[in-house]
C-alpha cells in the first residue's frame, strides 16, 4: 500500500573449513515498514546470514529479528525505540552450538538550532553462550549491560538550491 512497504532478498552461502567440512545455508532478509500518520514509522526486519568474525576461528551463522518505532512527539521532540533478538551458531556443523543475544534501545532528541540537536540514548543488551562454546578469555558465559549516553548531532546540507531573484512567489 502507499504507507506500507515490504522488501526482501534471498541467497545462499557455502562455507568450507580448512578440514574440508562444508555447510550450505539459505541467506536473506525481509523488511516490513509502515508509516503511521505524518511523522511515525514502525518496522520489523529479519536477517539470516553467514559471516566471518575475527573473534571466532569458524564462521558465524545467524538469525536476527528486530522491531523499531520512531517519530515526533511534537514539532521539536523526536523519539525512537527498538528491540531485537539473535540466535547464532558458531561452526559449519548444524549441531554446533552458539549463543543468543537480546537488546533494546531508546532515544530522545531535541533540536538546539536549525542544524544542531542534543539527545540521550539508552541501550540494554544481554547474551548467553551455550555451555560447550569456548568463550574468548575475559568474556563472560552470560552477561548483560546497560548504557546511557548523550550526543550532539550536526546536520549540514550538502547541496542547497538557491532561489532565483526573479522566481514567481
Amino acid at each position: 500500500s502507499r504507507r506500507t512497504t515490504l522488501s526482501f532478498s534471498t541467497g545462499s552461502s557455502a562455507v568450507q573449513q580448512g578440514d574440508g567440512r562444508t555447510r550450505y545455508a539459505a541467506t536473506g532478509n525481509a523488511d516490513l515498514t509502515h508509516e503511521i500518520g505524518r511523522t511515525w514509522v514502525a518496522s520489523l526486519a529479519y536477517v539470516r546470514g553467514a559471516r566471518f568474525v575475527e573473534t571466532w576461528d569458524e564462521p558465524l551463522f545467524s538469525d536476527v529479528v528486530t522491531a523499531s518505532l520512531s517519530g515526533l512527539i511534537n514539532r521539536r521532540v523526536q523519539v525512537a525505540s527498538g528491540a531485537g533478538a539473535s540466535m547464532r551458531t558458531i561452526g559449519v556443523r548444524p549441531t554446533d552450538r552458539g549463543y543468543t543475544s537480546y537488546w533494546g534501545t531508546a532515544n530522545v532528541s531535541i533540536p538546539l538550532t536549525r542544524h544542531l540537536n542534543f539527545g540521550i540514548d539508552y541501550l540494554y543488551t544481554q547474551h548467553e553462550f551455550d555451555t560447550d562454546v569456548q568463550v574468548p578469555t575475559g568474556w563472560p558465559q552470560r552477561g548483560e549491560r546497560q548504557r546511557v549516553t548523550a550526543h550532539i548531532g550536526v546536520w549540514l546540507p550538502l547541496l542547497a538550491q538557491t532561489r532565483r531573484p526573479n522566481a514567481t512567489r
